[in-house]
């Protein structure tokens, strides 16, 4: 997988800042059960996107890489 992949998924589904961060936590923990909260929905675009451009799933280690 290359790395400019890697990095262009960081940037479109990570947080910019720790504010913004803060913000998608919050509503992830005020969700309604069984809601999908927007950081599985970032999550799950982000593998789909994944899946798309280079034709195989994303492993564990690449989604440790690239979301922590």
């Amino acid at each position: 997988m290359s790395e400019q992949l890697k990095k262009e998924l960081e940037k479109k589904y990570n947080p910019s800042n720790a504010k913004e961060g803060l913000n998608m936590l919050a509503q992830s923990l005020n969700a309604k059960p069984g809601e999908q909260t927007v950081i599985e929905k970032n999550l799950s675009d982000a593998f789909k996107e994944f899946e798309q451009r280079t034709g195989k799933q994303m492993t564990y280690s690449e989604m440790r890489q690239m979301f922590g």
